[in-house]
């Protein structure tokens, strides 16, 4: 999407949404939060091939393996990872439009300040 820049005028410059809203600590918050979900989801993949190596008899209790359990649970976290991916991909898409918004209603009234100072300046000179 990308960020609207603060509007810089010959009179009067708008002020910038960073002022009002944190963007760059709300996508770094999600970039934090992707960064972990993606090591947890490299830890389950590490278990499950190390339970890969191992037969069925070497992770039974009493007869009853655990394989297949580990293999579900792996499989889960792979899944949360991408819930969580999807999650911040969308708070990062409102953060930016809610920016943009703020950025250019700032925008329009420092624009529309310029405009009426030029006029003013302009009709007494």
């Amino acid at each position: 999407m990308g960020l609207l820049q603060p509007y810089r005028g010959t009179y009067y410059s708008a002020e910038s949404a960073s002022t009002k809203l944190d963007i760059n600590s709300i996508l770094a918050g999600c970039n934090a939060v992707d960064e972990e979900a993606n090591h947890i989801s490299e830890y389950a993949n590490d278990i499950s091939e190390s339970g890969s190596y191992l037969d069925a008899n070497a992770l039974s209790i009493d007869g009853k393996t655990m394989q297949g359990s580990i293999e579900t649970c792996c499989t889960n976290i792979n899944d949360v990872e991408s819930f969580i991916i999807g999650t911040t991909a969308q708070i990062r898409e409102m953060a930016e439009a809610a920016y943009n918004q703020i950025q250019d209603n700032l925008n329009y009234e420092a624009q529309q300040r310029d405009i009426a100072e030029y006029n003013r300046r302009r009709r007494t000179n």
